[in-house]
This record gives C-alpha cells, sequence and structure tokens, in this order.
C-alpha cells in the first residue's frame, strides 16, 4: 500500500484555518488509502448501469474546485473525493460521494462511522434529504481545534457527505440538499 507523498510546504502568509484545512485535507487523502480507499470500503463494486451517477463540479455552493498538492482525487461517474473554497479565508467544503446499490443501512452506518473518525463528529441528526429522497443527516465536529458541520445523504443508489467550514448547524442542514444536486444525478 502507498501513500500520497508529502504535502507541499505551506506559504508564509497563509492562515492558521488555512493551515489546519491544509493539514486536514491531507489527513483525510491519508485515510482514503490507509483504508485501502474509504470509498472503497464503502461498495464493493460501483454499479455501471447504476441509475444514479455522481459528478464534480467545477463550483460547489458558488466555490472554485481548490485542488491539494501531493494528492490524488477519485472523480468519476460512480466516485467523487474533491475539495471546494478558498485555503487563505479556511472557508472550506469537501465531498465525498460514490454511486453505488449497497444496502441504506449499511451505508449510513458507513458514512456516519467515517464522519465520527475523520472529522470527529460525534452524533447526527435527521435533516431533509431535499427532492433526490433518501436519507440524510447532519452533525457538528472539528478537526485541530476548527468547527465543522458534517451532511451525509444515502439512498438506494448512492451515498455521500459534505463537510463545510465557516457555516453553522442550520444554515449547513438548509443547504445540504442543493449541494448534493449539485453532486448526484437521477438518470431519467
Amino acid at each position: 500500500m502507498s501513500y500520497p507523498p508529502a504535502p507541499a510546504p505551506v506559504r508564509p502568509g497563509m492562515s492558521t484555518a488555512a493551515k489546519i484545512f491544509l493539514t486536514l485535507g491531507v489527513l483525510v487523502a491519508m485515510a482514503f488509502c490507509a483504508a485501502g480507499g474509504a470509498l472503497a470500503a464503502l461498495a464493493t463494486d460501483p454499479d455501471a448501469d447504476a441509475a444514479i451517477t455522481v459528478v464534480t463540479p467545477a463550483t460547489l455552493g458558488g466555490k472554485s474546485r481548490v485542488k491539494l498538492a501531493g494528492v490524488t482525487e477519485h472523480n468519476g461517474s460512480t466516485i467523487v473525493d474533491a475539495t471546494w473554497g478558498d485555503f487563505a479565508s479556511g472557508d472550506l467544503t469537501i465531498a465525498v460521494a460514490r454511486a453505488y446499490t449497497d444496502p441504506i443501512a449499511s451505508k449510513r452506518d458507513e458514512f456516519t462511522r467515517s464522519l465520527a473518525q475523520v472529522f470527529s463528529v460525534k452524533s447526527v441528526s435527521p435533516v431533509a434529504a431535499g427532492p433526490l429522497g433518501g436519507e440524510a443527516a447532519c452533525g457538528a465536529g472539528e478537526q485541530r481545534g476548527q468547527p465543522v458541520i458534517g451532511c451525509f445523504w444515502v439512498d438506494e443508489g448512492s451515498g455521500g457527505y459534505i463537510v463545510r467550514t465557516k457555516v453553522d448547524a442550520g444554515t449547513a442542514a438548509s443547504e445540504f440538499p442543493a449541494l448534493r444536486a449539485e453532486i448526484e444525478r437521477k438518470d431519467q
């Protein structure tokens, strides 16, 4: 098993929050690699014939996509693993999603566990899943003292989570269905 290369040195002048989330991004990538790929653990075989696909938009919620130096992202029609926002301000959104047909209960447990392990989200509460259906929940956590809000969804053809900084729980929950709709596509 190989690990991603060490992160590029942090540029002088970056805010503490930006440094934390640069480190956070690298930690997330390392967690995926160490687990053989967290998304690979969530589903053993993506369903190529699924009626649902996931996409990596250039912007998410109006934020531009950013790439972490030395981190390989996994993006395609069945998997999303990317970050959007601004490292300098610390305003970031991280999304991980997968199109697959595992049972909802196993996906729910896996995403709850992943949010707890990577982002210290201790408990989640149900929120509106939006017009795409399925189940959704959000919870508050932190990464190195920086508060984060993590929301996830699971349905018959996909699952994923969106972790955000610089947003309160109510805003994260209300904006979650729209952000999810930018990533998940249900084929007609």
